[in-house]
């Protein structure tokens, strides 16, 4: 057993001790002692707008001990339900950051005595404190991160550093998440995490898709780790989920922002809604032109016995970016129960990369121009019904994402005194992918909660590439089928556990092949590196690969008290190979220094998760804290080194490979302090370990290890505005052929709000420091494939992909933005995509 298992066992031990110390009974009286038979209910709403308050505290308060007996927080539409009171005269308090607290007694809870023993306290309004009425509710001072039960949540829409920017900027203020300067985004370290738009998978390049969002078109975004049987079990390290706004408001309403920086940046998104009786119309869209620009330099060391060797290259590069959507859609409510919802996206995307490397030893220059442009076409429907019975509901929703992506590669290079200039052949894609699903959910008085369901989900990739004189096909599909059920049962107002399991069928197969093509009289066939190794592909085709798996969760929650609670979490996960992992054709035919493909006979790899989580919550601090463990099989190495000898020279080829298994573990902790209703510090910190090991090639197995912080510090400046810093550090990451160096990125943004507060201002400084940056230093021995001698290869490299920027924003909102009361058929997910309803 490893240390670093030991120090997680030990954290376990720790908080099993105060967990059953938390137990002992105090001397003296005991309201705990009472018959626990009594039940407070009600509805926590803002007093001037009455939308719902989510996430409230509620303390419910003997007042003959003038101790807390029990309590808990509001669900997310501002309803909570106590029960298992002991009878007795209480105090309830009810608490919110911002607002003043509401004290609510004497309660009498006995048999036949004033409001008997079941009690609603209907609608409590709240009202904001002094401050926050003054500046506080105009700069959204109510925290932006929110920890539930099973899930974090990120309000994206009360960021206000956000206004302007992008998916992956609101994923960077998310404890425990990291994007990397090229968009690869991780969870606790873990780059194998699904990431979902409204509650579905992202299709293709996720980096892409993330990138090109509107930061100003997100709601909220959901991050669980473990989650249980009822949600898909693809990602390692859990689920990110990105829910975009929608109109729900009462009459015509709507917003727009505009955004333009330096360097030719410019941003336009907006939304729209128009409620009436029994319909909802509701659209978004935006417009997305954000150009970009870096370089970096990349040193090589090729040590031998008898001699050395040294190359250097230097890049810069430039992206384009352009990209507009629209999503329209419809809610018709059938009966204050029944609803039904049609919707259509349509995303329309042209992109244009240029790069140039520069070599020296020998000297020469290669520039390339890639463009990839495409479509993407997504139709929702859905049903939602509730019973007569209390939180018994139906379920039934169906989409179809269709997805069309071509593009091209030009080169030139003066290698050698001579210029040559390649065209890479036309690369088309057709995606598309089926969702099917349905979910059931049925309680058993006020303890137990039964859920079960089913999803189908069917994609199919098609791919057609043209090099030379030959076209190249790639066809995969996989389909996978799904049944499962939960079972949530309440022993005590303190202990809850939930056990599931889901069952999974998939069927996955691929085929590829190839064929001529009639070209241009004199056109001479050239066989080079790039068609053998397509051709190395055809030679294994077709694949199939059906397999069955049962996913089996356990989670428990026990509260130590209203304010304190303990979180246990076990779930069986699966990742799937992606899209662009699975295409056997070379991303780019034409530099030769640096060659990657897919591989389409991946397997997916296994994983068991564990984790124990601690939060505590007060008016002023929230903090969580944490361990996990995971340990993976069939692991999917995405830097998986072939060197290929093709007509007496060496190519290094980077693909991905299943490479036996791993561990990883790792601490994290988050803290919000608010001294003031005017000031608020966030920090997070998560530290990981992993180790691959039982891998047939040496270069997949290794040890890593890092950390990463995050830090936020929001100041409310009376009659003038907000003030807004914030950074991400990442430190010094050890990995198994070296180490990459640590970074710091710092953001400012300052906001102010005009006329009545439906006109925004942002300012917003991007890279403060303009240190932004990714460096890595790696050493390894290799064997040379011609000579067959060993030699030392050591390479040193930094890169940046962006430089400092100022961005303006103004965001204006228009209509009463008033929400209308919902019945209990009016769903608060639907549309929204919250995990409980569109997952």
């Amino acid at each position: 057993m490893n240390s670093n298992f030991k120090t997680i066992i030990y954290v376990i031990f720790i908080f099993s001790t105060i967990l059953f110390s938390q137990r002992g009974g105090r001397g003296g009286f005991n309201p705990a002692n009472m018959p626990k038979i009594g039940v407070l209910q009600g509805l926590v709403v803002d007093s001037a707008s009455t939308n719902p308050i989510p996430y409230a505290s509620i303390s419910i308060i003997n007042m003959r001990s003038n101790e807390v007996v029990t309590g808990g927080i509001t669900n997310e539409v501002g309803a909570f339900y106590i029960k298992e009171i002991p009878m007795g005269m209480y105090n309830v308090l009810v608490e919110f950051i911002g607002y003043e607290k509401i004290n609510i007694g004497p309660i009498k809870l006995f048999p036949g005595d004033g409001g008997g023993i079941e009690q609603n306290l209907g609608e409590i309004a709240m009202e904001l404190s002094a401050v926050q009425m003054q500046e506080v509710d105009v700069y959204g001072e109510i925290p932006n991160m929110i920890y539930t039960v099973d899930k974090r949540i990120f309000d994206a829409k009360k960021d206000m550093t956000l206004v302007g920017g992008t998916g992956s900027d609101a994923l960077k203020k998310i404890p425990s998440v990291d994007v990397d300067i090229d968009g690869n985004v991780t969870l606790r370290g873990d780059g194998n995490v699904t990431i979902l738009l409204d509650g579905r998978p992202m299709r293709g390049d996720r980096r892409s898709m993330v990138e090109d969002l509107p930061a100003d078109m997100i709601d909220r975004i959901e991050v669980i780790t473990n989650p249980s049987a009822k949600y898909d079990p693809d990602g390692m390290a859990g689920i990110i989920n990105i829910i975009l706004k929608r109109g729900r408001f009462e009459g015509m309403n709507g917003s727009a922002t505009i955004t333009a920086g330096e360097y030719s940046r410019y941003n336009l998104s907006g939304m729209f809604n128009y409620r009436r009786d029994k319909f909802n119309i509701f659209t978004n869209g935006s417009y997305r032109l954000w150009n970009s620009s870096g370089g970096g330099n990349r040193l090589f060391q090729y040590i031998y016995p008898t001699t050395t060797n040294q190359t250097r290259q230097r890049t810069e590069g430039y992206r384009e970016p352009v990209s507009n959507n629209i999503k329209l859609g419809t809610d018709y409510y059938y009966d204050k129960n029944t609803m039904f919802t049609l919707a259509m996206t349509y995303k329309e995307y042209d992109k244009q990369n240029e790069e140039k490397v520069f070599y020296y030893n020998p000297d020469y220059l290669f520039e390339s121009e890639k463009f990839d442009e495409g479509t993407d076409i997504d139709f929702e429907f859905g049903y939602y019904k509730d019973f007569a019975q209390k939180d018994r509901k139906l379920v039934f929703e169906a989409s179809n994402t269709i997805n069309e992506d071509e593009g091209y590669e030009n080169a030139f290079s003066n290698l050698a005194t001579s210029s040559t200039r390649t065209d890479d052949p036309y690369r088309k894609e057709q995606n598309n992918n089926i969702i099917v699903k349905t979910d059931y959910t049925h309680p058993f008085g006020q303890s137990s909660k039964f859920e079960a369901g089913f999803k189908s989900t069917m994609k199919q990739f098609k791919t057609d590439q043209y090099y030379l004189e030959s076209l190249f096909n790639s066809d995969y599909n996989e389909d996978v089928h799904a049944l499962y059920t939960t079972l949530l049962y309440n022993f005590t107002d303190q202990l809850g556990v939930q056990l599931g399991a889901r069952a999974e069928q998939a069927f996955t197969k691929a085929i590829l092949n190839s064929q001529k093509q009639d070209l241009d009289e004199g056109f001479q066939d050239t066989t080079n590196i790039f068609s053998y190794i397509m051709e190395q592909s055809l030679n294994q085709s077709p694949f199939k690969n059906d397999y069955f798996q049962i996913y089996p969760s356990v989670n428990m929650l026990y509260n130590l008290n209203p304010t304190q609670r303990i979180q246990f979490g076990f779930s069986k996960r699966v990742n799937r190979p992606r899209r662009r992992t699975l295409s056997p054709f070379p991303q780019s035919t034409n530099n030769t220094s640096f060659i990657r493909r897919g591989n389409p006979y991946l397997k997916p790899e296994y994983s068991d998760v564990v984790d124990l989580n601690f939060s505590s919550n007060s008016r002023k601090i929230t903090f969580n804290t944490g361990v996990y463990y995971s340990h993976l099989t069939d692991n999917i190495s995405w830097w998986d080194r072939d060197y290929i000898v093709y007509q007496d020279t060496t190519y290094e080829v980077m693909g991905s490979d299943n490479a036996g298994q791993s561990e990883r573990n790792g601490i994290e902790f988050f803290v919000n302090y608010r001294p003031m209703p005017i000031i608020m510090f966030m920090m997070s910190v998560n530290t990981w370990n992993s180790r691959t090991y039982d891998s047939g090639e040496s270069d997949l197995n290794g040890n890593s290890k890092g950390y990463f912080a995050w830090g936020s510090s929001m100041i409310t400046i009376p009659m003038i505005g907000r003030l807004d810093i914030s950074g991400r550090y990442r430190g010094p990451m050890k990995i198994t052929t070296g180490e990459i160096k640590p970074s710091l990125t710092l953001n400012l943004s300052f906001q102010r709000k005009f006329i009545d507060n439906k006109l925004t201002m942002t300012i917003k400084v991007r890279d403060l420091l303009d240190n932004s940056n990714f460096s890595i230093a790696t050493e390894e021995e290799l064997i040379d494939q011609i000579s067959l001698e060993s030699y030392t290869r050591i390479m040193e490299a930094d890169r940046r992909r962006d430089k400092r920027s100022v961005s303006l924003s103004l965001s204006y909102s228009f209509g009463k933005m008033q929400q209308k009361r919902r019945s209990r058929g009016d769903r608060e997910g639907f549309g929204g995509g919250g995990m409980d309803m569109s997952y």
